[in-house]
């Protein structure tokens, strides 16, 4: 009889009934595929552990079982009733082969093979930082040490030369050594510099100290009174004496010594003001306060405060 030649609905290769029968070819979804392509889209319409059937050399077909068995072919009355009745008989020819075909068990699934233990990796060790090569010269930069000494050398010489050519403007030669020693720092001549500025500032006090004893005798007095608001006008006013920055360093010293003498006479109105507020004297605690804020040294009334507060 007459086979019904279908193609395949993926690659187009013309596949026979024989062909399903012997399965190089497989019905899956109402459609017809070739092994090929059916182990490419439908793998699991394959059956478990079938080889593929072997091909012939001719690629466009497929080899003939020899084991089909012939169906006898009814007389010939017109062509589609014999394309029908092919149809028909390849239908049942499937069903037969496929419903006397041995069912085989389904293997069990093997269970995936053990990942090994994962190991750390060592760090990958750091490259040391690479050594920076010397940076060139900016515009602008300090010149080289040599540089600068040359170039400082003679106006230290000039500075020296004011000095002693002006015995009494003391100012104008610290400000000359002082400029000199700061643009010195790093070379040789820092060392001299500061000699001459030390000896400049030795001259200046020794100039000033009959100015010192009279401020320190002025002061002293007051200060045994307990006048510390005196003493620190005293001071304030001796600061226009000199315009120069050595004699206000002398003065700021002797303003620290006041303030560290007033600390006995304090620590004795703290306690006449602790007595005075504990027998209930408001009067007396107002005025030793007012004293104590008089003299002008802060650290002293916030320290009252606090006490008289507690």
């Amino acid at each position: 009889m007459g086979q019904a030649i279908v193609y395949c609905a993926e690659c187009q290769v013309r596949v026979r009934d024989v062909d399903v029968t012997a399965g190089r070819a497989f019905h899956v979804n109402s459609q017809t595929y070739c092994r090929t392509c059916t182990e490419a889209r439908f793998p699991e319409a394959l059956p478990r552990g079938a080889a593929p059937p072997p091909t012939s050399s001719d690629t466009g077909s497929f080899i003939k079982p020899a084991s089909t068995r012939r169906i006898p072919v009814a007389p010939r009355r017109s062509s589609a009733v014999l394309v029908t009745v092919g149809v028909v008989s390849a239908l049942a020819a499937v069903g037969l082969v496929v419903a006397l075909l041995p069912s085989r068990p389904q293997p069990a699934p093997e269970a995936p093979p053990p990942r090994p233990p994962v190991q750390a990796k060592a760090p990958a060790p750091v490259p040391p930082p690479p050594v920076p090569a010397p940076a060139a010269p900016r515009p602008g930069a300090a010149p080289a040490v040599p540089a600068r000494e040359d170039a400082l050398r003679p106006a230290l010489a000039e500075a020296k030369a004011y000095v002693a050519a002006h015995p009494a403007d003391f100012a104008g030669g610290m400000d000359r050594l002082e400029k000199i020693r700061f643009q010195a720092e790093g070379t040789p001549l820092l060392a001299e510099a500061v000699a001459e500025l030390e000896a400049l500032r030795t001259r200046f006090r020794a100039a000033v100290a009959a100015d010192l004893k009279e401020i320190d005798a002025e002061a002293g007095r007051l200060a045994a009174a307990g006048d510390f608001r005196a003493v620190r006008a005293v001071l304030d006013k001796a600061r226009s004496r000199h315009a120069i920055s050595e004699w206000t360093t002398l003065l700021n010293g002797r303003s620290a010594d006041l303030e560290a003498s007033a600390a006995p006479v304090f620590a004795g109105l703290r306690e006449r003001a602790l007595k005075a507020r504990r027998e209930g004297d408001e009067e007396e605690v107002k005025r030793l306060l007012d004293q104590v804020r008089r003299w002008g040294f802060r650290k002293y009334w916030e320290d009252l405060d606090r006490a008289l507060a507690n």
